[in-house]
């Protein structure tokens, strides 16, 4: 009975046992293909978690820029009324030397304003160039991951 079913076998193969070969090759590859996908579906995992920290960032930079351009605003709102009420107070020469020195402190906060804004929304920049980048990796990787490439290489 042995003798019959490896003559089966025998007769399906070329004779050379390049059956038996292909079968194992096939399954080799089969085994490092799923080896490559988790390890794909690993750095997809990472890259969405990189990505959710770096929007999560974002935000947080965007509502420190927002919370600045606020505080800029009611500063640029309070001074002139501070600048009248001690225009009212004083004597015209003196409250016109300290609005002199009040406007140059003022110039000067401001441009510190400014240039920390300036700062933030570079920061921003860098953090969306980051982001967009990290999304087409994982929309890359997602891709890369389908099981229809596999399955195209063996049809």
């Amino acid at each position: 009975m042995q003798e019959g079913s490896s003559h089966r076998t025998h007769s399906r193969s070329s004779g050379d046992g390049s059956s038996g070969v292909a079968d194992e090759e096939k399954t080799v590859l089969i085994e490092k293909l799923k080896g490559e996908k988790e390890k794909f579906r690993r750095e997809v995992e990472s890259l969405s978690s990189q990505l959710k920290d770096a929007e999560i960032i974002q935000e947080k930079q965007e509502n420190v820029i927002r919370s600045m351009k606020e505080e800029l605003e009611d500063e640029k709102m309070r001074k002139p009324k501070k600048i009248r009420f001690l225009d009212e107070l004083q004597p015209p020469q003196e409250s016109m030397d300290e609005v002199g020195a009040e406007l140059l402190h003022v110039r000067g906060e401001l441009q510190k304003v400014w240039d920390m804004i300036h700062v933030k929304d570079g920061e921003l920049e860098e953090h969306g160039r980051q982001l967009e980048e990290a999304r087409a990796k994982v929309e890359l990787l997602k891709a890369c991951a389908t099981p229809s490439l596999a399955i195209g290489y063996w049809g």
